[in-house]
C-alpha cells in the first residue's frame, strides 16, 4: 500500500480552505475498505510554499531590504537584530533589563508571514466503514477560539484540543488569517 500528496500551486488565495482527506482504498478485488492511518495537522496552516510567485526571488529581496533605522523601535523582551541577550545602556548608561527589538520591522515581517496562513476553524471525522457510519465535527469556539465542541447531531460538547488533533480527520476547516488581526485581536489566531 503507497500513501502519497497531491500538492498543488495556487496564485492567489481563497478565504477558506478546505482539505479532503482520502479515507478510501480499494483492493485488487474491488473491495473497498477504509484507511485508519492518523494524518498530522496543525492549528495553522502556512501555504507559502505552494504559491506561485512573479518573482519569488525578488519577493523575497525585498521584504530582507527593510531598512531598520527607518522605522520605530519599541522596547520589549525579545531581541530583532541583536543576539537576545544583549543589553544597550540607557542614555543615563545603565543596562536596560529589556532587549531593545526594531518595531517596524517585526511588524512588517509578522504582516507577511500572516498573508499565507490560515487558521484552523473544524475538523470532520467519519466514523464507521466506506459503506455506512456517522460523521461529526470538530469546531472552534466563536467568542472564545481557544475552545472546541464535539457536534454530534444534536449534541454538542466541548472537548480539548487534544482529542481534536487525535481525530481521524476526514475535511479539515481552515479560514485566512487577516494579518491586521494580529494587533487587533492576537488572542483570536494562536493558543498561548
Amino acid at each position: 500500500l503507497k500513501f502519497g500528496v497531491q500538492l498543488n500551486n495556487v496564485e492567489s488565495l481563497p478565504q477558506s480552505l478546505i482539505i479532503r482527506i482520502e479515507r478510501v482504498g480499494v483492493l485488487p478485488s474491488g473491495s473497498e475498505f477504509k484507511l485508519a492511518d492518523h494524518v498530522e495537522f496543525g492549528e495553522t496552516l502556512d501555504v507559502r510554499d505552494l504559491c506561485f510567485y512573479r518573482n519569488k526571488e525578488a519577493d523575497y529581496n525585498m521584504s530582507m531590504a527593510r531598512r531598520p533605522e527607518s522605522t520605530s523601535r519599541i522596547v520589549g523582551g525579545a531581541a530583532g537584530n541583536e543576539h537576545p541577550l544583549t543589553r544597550r545602556p540607557s542614555s543615563s548608561g545603565l543596562v536596560s533589563p529589556f532587549g531593545i527589538i526594531d518595531g517596524g520591522s517585526f511588524v512588517a515581517e509578522r504582516r507577511e508571514s500572516a498573508r499565507y496562513k490560515y487558521q484552523l476553524r473544524a475538523v470532520s471525522e467519519h466514523r464507521g466503514v466506506p459503506q455506512s457510519g456517522h460523521f461529526v465535527t470538530y469546531r472552534r469556539g466563536i467568542h472564545d477560539p481557544h475552545t472546541w465542541h464535539l457536534t454530534n447531531d444534536a449534541k454538542v460538547k466541548r472537548v480539548p484540543y487534544s482529542q481534536v488533533s487525535s481525530a481521524q480527520a476526514y475535511m479539515l476547516y481552515y479560514e485566512r488569517i487577516q494579518p491586521n488581526r494580529w494587533y487587533k485581536q492576537s488572542n483570536v489566531l494562536l493558543r498561548p
